[in-house]
């Protein structure tokens, strides 16, 4: 039976776009964004073959979910993700990011990760979860792709795992 796709396309826009060097100065400041597009668009094939490489058939067109320009966790905790702020990003970056939240599934006031966990957890059709983010890999039961660049590799959660996950991050803080 043929899965459906769902990707966590914040996480390609640092895939095709380096944000920093190894001395944290800003990559490519200006770019050319027709180029960054090509490879956000080959970086999804890239995503769907690999996954064809383990000999799971998907559905012809995956969901491609944006983060929003707002997310309610800044009304809850006004500090998140502060220590990012360092992190230097083209102007490229923000104009493809731009681009995609046009082009993609944006929810209101949420960030990608949550969303495409909660379709894969509240959803009937098999899927498949790409993303780099541990959270929904190792806290959400299904098959998740790691699309991180240098790791690229399926994992099946299982129901008890992702809840003991979750309880463990919880208990972390």
């Amino acid at each position: 039976m043929k899965k459906k796709l769902v990707i966590d396309a914040d996480h390609l826009l640092y895939n095709v776009i380096p944000v920093q060097n190894a001395e944290g100065e800003s990559i490519d400041s200006k770019g050319d964004l027709k180029k960054y597009k090509k490879r956000f668009k080959e970086e999804i094939e890239r995503i769907q073959d690999d996954i064809a490489l383990e000999f799971i058939k998907l559905k012809k067109k995956p969901i491609i979910i944006m983060s929003d320009k707002t997310n309610f966790r800044y009304d809850l905790y006004p500090q998140y993700k502060q220590n990012r702020k360092n992190l230097k990003k083209p102007q490229v970056f923000y104009d493809l990011q731009k681009w995609a939240r046009k082009k993609f599934i944006v929810v209101s006031n949420c960030e990608a990760d949550d969303v495409c966990g909660w379709y894969a957890f509240n959803h009937t059709e098999e899927v498949i979860v790409a993303t780099t983010d541990k959270d929904v890999i190792f806290g959400t039961p299904g098959l998740h792709f790691d699309a991180f660049y240098s790791r690229r590799q399926l994992y099946e959660q299982g129901e008890y795992e992702a809840h003991r996950f979750t309880l463990m991050q919880t208990l972390a803080g």
